[in-house]
């Protein structure tokens, strides 16, 4: 009577498997990463599509005007909202809190509107406050400072200040600056004389501009206007 022995791996028959599957894992790992960051870019549209449809809302119920920014500061951005010193800027004033609502131990202050899904930490150095980069790091997109009412003092309307609605972006993603210092992430402005001249293009070195008209498209290059992919003005 025969007795029915297991058979055994030999040694390089395991390490054959191995290899076919770091194999495999390498032909998918790019596959899936690639899925990912389109995942992410598509939000990001979303996300600033549902903003220009708050902002399209706001404009209709004012007689065209687009929101009004209360100012150019931290505090006083397009994106705030701070209920106890009644400082609310346009958008948020329609979907009810800003970005820097909630505290960084919510998860929704990593999971807002106003925040890109590609979105990182700078991690640039023990020089920079943990806090600071948490804190900015939550608002991923800034506006377009050439129709910012709080810092132009005046207000703006589709069709009389804004004709060129199409062309002409509010929005554009920007991002934290590595530095350590303070850094307007709410603001986009055309030239270097501030911190704010440094774009958040985190999608495989491209970034979305939201327009007036509510399109959301992409650029590539050190300014949207340079790579003429949209307009600062009228």
């Amino acid at each position: 009577m025969h007795i029915m022995q297991k058979r055994k791996f030999t040694l390089i028959e395991l390490l054959v498997v191995i290899a076919i599957i770091a194999i495999l894992a390498g032909m998918l790992l790019p596959t899936l990463k690639q899925a990912r960051e389109t995942a992410q870019k598509v939000a990001c549209v979303n996300q600033m599509k549902s903003l220009g449809n708050y902002s399209a809302l706001y404009s209709n119920d004012f007689k065209d005007f687009i929101p009004h920014v209360p100012s150019n500061s931290e505090n006083k951005n397009w994106a705030t909202n701070d209920l106890t010193n009644n400082w609310i800027g346009g958008i948020p004033y329609m979907v009810n809190y800003g970005w820097n609502t909630h505290p960084a131990s919510d998860k929704k202050s990593h999971t807002s509107i106003y925040k890109c899904p590609a979105q990182t930490y700078a991690g640039q150095g023990s020089n920079i406050p943990k806090w600071r980069e948490d804190y900015y790091a939550r608002l991923s997109y800034g506006w377009n400072r050439d129709y910012n009412s709080g810092y132009q003092g005046r207000f703006f309307k589709l069709g009389t200040d804004i004709k060129k609605s199409s062309q002409i972006f509010y929005l554009i993603e920007t991002r934290y600056l590595e530095t350590g210092k303070d850094h307007y992430v709410w603001e986009a402005i055309e030239n270097a004389r501030a911190w704010s001249y440094i774009y958040g293009q985190r999608h495989n070195n491209t970034g979305n501009l939201l327009f007036f008209d509510g399109h959301v498209s992409s650029w590539k290059g050190t300014d949207p206007q340079k790579a003429k992919a949209a307009l600062w003005r009228d």
